[in-house]
């Protein structure tokens, strides 16, 4: 019975050519985990455009020197929601990620940078005047009808 190839999930470009070759020629298929998961690009898009909201999350958090806890409290939720927001958690959706970062102080500015996805998360932290100022006073109250009649959670 042939067996199957063995996979390393790597993006190529993270593999020097010589090791590349020196893995396949021991069978193995090189590939990225988009290749392996088979993701359509419209997967991709979005799961791109969630990590960039969950880091713009996690940014005006620690800007204002708030614990997950805090956040929690401000946004009428829970500790361990925020956590999952901040992680991009498949579970949360978009609407509830960005009512919290509104609820936060982001400005549409912010949004929209978060959301271009031109930078990868390394460069947005070198860039100078990153994490955007909050240009508005967050809100010290729970935000009443944060959720819709149905919470996300």
């Amino acid at each position: 019975m042939p067996s199957s190839p063995r996979a390393v999930h790597a993006p190529p470009s993270t593999l020097s050519p010589a090791r590349q070759k020196r893995l396949e020629r021991a069978g193995y298929q090189v590939g990225s985990a988009a290749d392996f998961l088979n993701l359509s690009s419209t997967t991709l898009t979005l799961i791109d455009l969630k990590l960039s909201l969950a880091h713009l999350l996690k940014q005006l958090r620690r800007a204002h020197e708030w614990t997950q806890a805090e956040v929690a409290e401000r946004i009428g939720s829970s500790q361990s929601r925020v956590a999952k927001m901040e992680a991009a958690d498949p579970s949360v959706s978009f609407d509830l990620m960005f009512r919290a970062a509104l609820a936060l102080g982001a400005s549409r500015e912010e949004l929209g940078l978060a959301m271009q996805g031109e930078e990868t998360s390394e460069e947005r932290d070198s860039r100078p005047g990153w994490p955007v100022p909050v240009n508005s006073t967050p809100l010290a109250e729970p935000v009443p009808g944060f959720y819709n009649s149905k919470p996300d959670f």
